[in-house]
């Protein structure tokens, strides 16, 4: 992780103090660049997606493309040993950075608070447990003053250097997916099945023991995200999820909302075919480790950002 300001000649730079168009240097300008996390999704089989999130504040617009629109803003993700670098991704740029903006930071009235991901796919288990991840940053601006790029050199994902193989080993630090099928229940309903149900994970890999399961349908026009849905039939308490219904035998189900990875296949009652758009996300329960995220709806949200949301179209 990583987080600066600028500043020249020792000094801290000030919020609020220069903006584009006053700054003597980039360097006058009140900036700051964290690398919050780097989430890990395994699918067994496949590999890892590794998902870098930083948290930016910054007197200007971050944006896409350079303003003459020729290059692609971009990341990088390499995997380390050492001093030695193992395997580096490519540009993780166009079709894959995206930027968001969440407003005024409360911190500096004067800068905009962004966050920006990027994602490298399907990194093999070879790379892991020993090893360790650094990510870096290329961004374009607005802001004639700093060349209308900023640039954030490797640094170390979190969790750090010393216990990245806990990624590997310590389920709380990823999600595992949990396979949806459309059309495989009775009547049509779709299914959900563990991690692990079709597949064994590696040697030295410790699995999740279950998943918590939540869906729901998109009732929102312009906003899939969970928490903008209005409340309905399927999911009254918010997060609470009817799994295991047969639909149309009277079959009550089972409240439960967790999902055995290694057993279990599960019927998501009311995804049937026509019957529109849903939203389906899990993530990881590790008994010995991470078993407290049954806290009442709604549910956490601080707990690694760890959700991982599926978007259906039936």
């Amino acid at each position: 992780m990583m987080a600066f300001n600028n500043g020249t000649n020792g000094i801290e730079a000030v919020c609020g103090q220069y903006n584009c168009s006053t700054a003597p240097t980039a360097n006058d300008l009140f900036v700051s660049y964290t690398l919050q996390y780097v989430r890990w999704y395994y699918t067994c089989g496949t590999g890892h997606d590794l998902t870098a999130t930083w948290r930016i504040s910054v007197p200007y617009s971050l944006l896409l493309q350079d303003p003459n629109g020729d290059d692609y803003s971009f990341g990088r993700i390499r995997i380390r040993n050492g001093g030695t670098t193992l395997v580096t991704s490519s540009l993780l740029g166009q079709n894959n950075l995206l930027i968001v903006n969440n407003g005024t930071d409360p911190n500096c009235s004067s800068n905009t608070l962004y966050t920006v991901t990027y994602t490298w796919h399907d990194v093999s288990d070879s790379y892991f447990p020993d090893n360790y991840i650094q990510c870096s940053l290329t961004i374009y601006n607005h802001c004639s003053v700093t060349g209308n790029i900023n640039a954030v050199g490797y640094t170390d994902g979190c969790p750090g250097p010393s216990s990245m193989g806990d990624v590997f080993t310590h389920p709380c630090d990823r999600v595992d997916q949990a396979f949806v099928n459309p059309n495989n229940g009775p009547n049509n309903c779709a299914t959900i099945a563990g991690a692990y149900v079709v597949c064994t994970p590696p040697s030295g890999f410790t699995g999740t023991d279950e998943h918590q399961v939540e869906y729901r349908p998109v009732t929102n026009t312009s906003s899939d995200l969970w928490e903008n849905q209005e409340n309905d039939p399927y999911n009254q308490n918010y997060s609470e999820v009817q799994l295991g219904k047969i639909p149309g035998t009277g079959d009550p189900g089972t409240s439960s909302r967790t999902l055995n990875s290694y057993t279990d296949v599960l019927y998501l009652r009311e995804m049937t075919p026509n019957s529109g758009k849903w939203i389906v996300r899990y993530r990881n329960i590790y008994n010995s480790g991470c078993s407290n995220i049954y806290t009442a709806p709604p549910p956490p949200q601080t707990w690694g950002g760890n959700w991982h949301q599926e978007i259906w179209n039936l």
